[in-house]
C-alpha cells in the first residue's frame, strides 16, 4: 500500500499533537478540592430518565437522568445554569462467550449497578480544571450508597468531557433526548459490506467487516460523538486522533486480509478489509 506525502505528513502531525496533549496532562490534574455538585439523593424520582445508552467498549449499560432545567433544553442549545445530569453506569448482562445478553428489543440486559456520576452546571464552576475546564460544568463520583469520591478525582470527568467540545455544551450524547432518538447499538444497512466505507458509531464499526477491489481507496468516517483512530497494525498504519466529522482513507493495492482496529477503543472498534484482485 502506498500513501502519498500529504497522508503521511498528516498522520504524522496529528501523531505529534496527540504526544503534545498526552505530555501536558502528566504534569499535573487540576480540579476543585471541595464538592460544589452535591448529591441528588432522590434523582431517581425527581428527575426524568432521559436516555439509556449501550455503550460497547466497556460493556455497560448508561442510564441518564435530567432535572427539570436540563429536561427543558432544546437540541442544539447550550443547557441553562442549574441543570444537574446523573448517570448511573451498570454492568452488562454476558453470556458464557464474555458477550452482552441482548433482549428482545436488541438493547444490552443491564445488571449491576457498577457506579454514580453527576455533573452539574452554575455560573462560574470549572475554573479549576483549568486547562480541561469544560465551560460552567463541575463534576463529582459517588458511591452507590451517596458516599463521595475524592473531588480531585473529577478531573478524568473533566477531561473526558472536554473532549465533547462546546459546541455539544461538553455533554455526551444528550441530544438523544432532545431528539427523541434511541442509544441502542447501530446496525450496518444491508449490502453495506460491500461498499468502500465504514462509519464509527457509538464506539463501533458499521460495518466492521467489508470486501474490495485491489486498488479502490477505503474511507472511514468518525460518525460518533467521542474520538476515534484508525490503525492497521501490518501495514504499520495509524490515522492519528479523528473527531466527530474527520475522515481516513487508504488504498490498499495488494490483495489479501487486512485487521485494523480504534486503539482508543480496541474492545468493541476492530474491523477485517478483505481485498480481492
Amino acid at each position: 500500500m502506498h500513501l502519498s506525502r500529504a497522508v503521511a505528513a498528516s498522520i504524522l502531525g496529528l501523531l505529534a499533537a496527540t504526544q503534545v496533549v498526552f505530555a501536558q496532562e502528566g504534569v499535573s490534574r487540576p480540579a476543585p478540592t471541595e464538592d460544589h455538585v452535591g448529591y441528588p439523593a432522590d434523582y431517581a424520582s425527581a428527575f426524568t430518565p432521559m436516555y439509556v445508552f449501550d455503550r460497547a467498549d466497556n460493556r455497560q449499560v448508561r442510564i441518564i437522568y435530567g432535572n427539570d432545567p436540563a429536561v427543558s433544553r432544546s437540541a442544539g442549545q447550550p443547557f441553562p445554569y442549574g441543570s444537574i445530569l446523573v448517570m448511573e453506569t451498570h454492568r452488562a448482562m454476558l453470556d458464557e462467550a464474555g458477550i452482552p445478553l441482548l433482549d428482545e428489543n436488541g438493547r444490552f440486559v443491564p445488571g449491576a449497578q457498577a457506579g454514580l456520576f453527576v455533573m452539574r452546571k452554575e455560573p462560574g464552576f470549572g475554573a479549576e480544571y483549568e486547562r480541561v475546564r469544560t465551560g460552567e460544568w463541575e463534576y463529582a463520583q459517588f458511591a452507590l450508597d451517596g458516599t463521595l469520591a475524592p473531588p480531585q478525582n473529577s478531573f478524568n470527568c473533566a477531561s473526558c468531557h472536554a473532549d465533547a467540545g462546546a459546541t455539544r455544551d461538553w455533554t455526551w450524547r444528550t441530544d438523544l433526548y432532545a431528539q427523541n432518538r434511541s442509544g441502542a447499538l447501530p446496525t450496518a444497512a444491508l449490502g453495506a459490506e460491500r461498499f468502500p466505507a465504514s462509519t464509527m458509531q457509538a464506539y463501533t464499526l458499521v460495518p466492521s467487516t467489508n470486501t474490495i477491489r485491489a486498488g479502490t481507496i477505503f474511507t472511514w468516517t468518525n460518525a460518533d460523538s467521542a474520538v476515534h483512530d484508525i490503525v492497521l497494525p501490518d501495514l504499520g498504519v495509524q490515522s492519528g486522533r479523528l473527531g466527530p466529522g474527520q475522515t481516513f482513507s487508504v488504498a490498499l493495492t495488494e490483495p489479501g486480509s487486512y485487521s485494523y482496529l480504534c486503539s482508543i477503543h480496541p474492545t468493541s472498534m476492530r474491523g477485517m478489509l478483505d481485498v480481492t484482485p
